[in-house]
């Protein structure tokens, strides 16, 4: 299951969820695109948290080198940071996030 969760706590008020499926793969080139069903509006300040949940045994390829911060397009600017009860040590810099698609 994906959701989309309001503050920094996976246990956070959830607006959106999904269900998906993945094959394990040993291929790390292999990324899962979930989409969202409708747009969002994150205002300035405010902090959402992805979260990911597997069903079985199957763990995600664990990303590293990402960025605590990021300059989008115009004055947006993300910054990311760890959910306050992360597991498996996702966080800005290592998880299961690669892109993030958003528009202004």
């Amino acid at each position: 299951t994906a959701k989309l969760v309001t503050g920094t706590s996976a246990k956070g008020e959830s607006v959106w969820s999904k269900e998906f499926s993945y094959t394990e793969t040993t291929n790390k080139e292999d990324v899962e695109k979930i989409m969202l069903n409708r747009p969002f509006v994150v205002e300035e300040g405010a902090y959402w948290s992805l979260i990911l949940t597997f069903s079985n045994q199957f763990q995600g390829h664990y990303g590293n080198g990402g960025k605590q911060s990021q300059d989008g397009d115009g004055e947006v600017k993300f910054t990311f940071k760890a959910c306050d009860d992360m597991a498996h040590m996702n966080g800005y810099d290592a998880g299961q996030f690669p892109e993030l698609y958003y528009y202004v």
